[in-house]
């Protein structure tokens, strides 16, 4: 259920879909006028420093925060209102210390979920030029660099989950990885970049739909692997929306 409410806050607020106020915004005359700003601002209510998993628990470093903080960061393009950029400094801060180092972060679970929090790295290094930011960017590009991959050049979803690439990963590793290469000059990056789509279209693809299924495993040693294509078997439409919903992180 939080992963659901996550994703539908973030997309409204990106694409500005049906309405929805949360029930403690009573007052008519403060209460934020466009659909994107109503979801703002029940996110910013629900999540006011940082994100925890569960009301009252420790917030960890979680791709959940940076799907919110995403439509965040759009919506604060969309309108050049300060108060969104400040919030999405803030939670930051919360992770990134003054000598760059992560909290909660551990490179070495090579993850690719938890790059997703990079492009809003990004986004603040770009505005503020403070070195923090581009010492804890650097970590996260690290984690690239070294991200186990299969034989075709593909990162693995995690270090826990062998030869497996899933739709996720370009949405949470893949834009991260193509921002990285735009702020910082690197056009080599958009061919390897651009493997990992090509990768994902054409071993999850569906022929008969012409959908996505939600991952594929090369080793085909998965239980839920086919065991001749080694596709998952189903096709999660939340995945789809991710990668193909515009990121415009560039």
């Amino acid at each position: 259920m939080k992963r659901l409410l996550t994703t539908s806050i973030a997309s409204f607020i990106c694409l500005h879909g049906m309405s929805y106020v949360h029930p403690n915004f009573k007052d008519s005359v403060n209460r934020p006028t466009s659909i994107a700003k109503q979801f703002a601002a029940t996110a910013m209510q629900i999540w006011p420093d940082s994100f925890a998993v569960k009301p009252g628990e420790k917030a960890r470093w979680s791709h959940d925060q940076g799907v919110i903080l995403r439509g965040i960061d759009q919506l604060w393009n969309a309108t050049g209102d300060a108060q969104y950029f400040q919030y999405m400094q803030h939670a930051m801060n919360y992770y990134v210390k003054e000598d760059g180092s992560i909290y909660d972060y551990k490179p070495e679970d090579f993850n690719i979920d938890h790059l997703n929090n990079g492009k809003i790295l990004l986004t603040l290094y770009q505005v503020t030029g403070k070195e923090k930011y581009k010492k804890a960017i650097d970590q996260l590009h690290n984690q690239l660099l070294n991200h186990p991959r299969n034989t075709l050049g593909g990162f693995w979803h995690q270090k826990i989950y062998p030869n497996q690439m899933w739709l996720d990963g370009l949405y949470m590793g893949a834009a991260f990885y193509a921002h990285w290469a735009s702020v910082f000059h690197d056009t080599l990056a958009y061919n390897d970049i651009t493997r990992q789509f090509v990768l994902v279209e054409k071993y999850t693809r569906d022929v008969k739909s012409g959908l996505l299924y939600h991952a594929w495993d090369e080793s085909k040693q998965q239980k839920w692997a086919d065991p001749i294509t080694g596709k998952s078997p189903h096709i999660w439409a939340r995945a789809m929306d991710f990668v193909f919903v515009p990121d415009h992180t560039g």
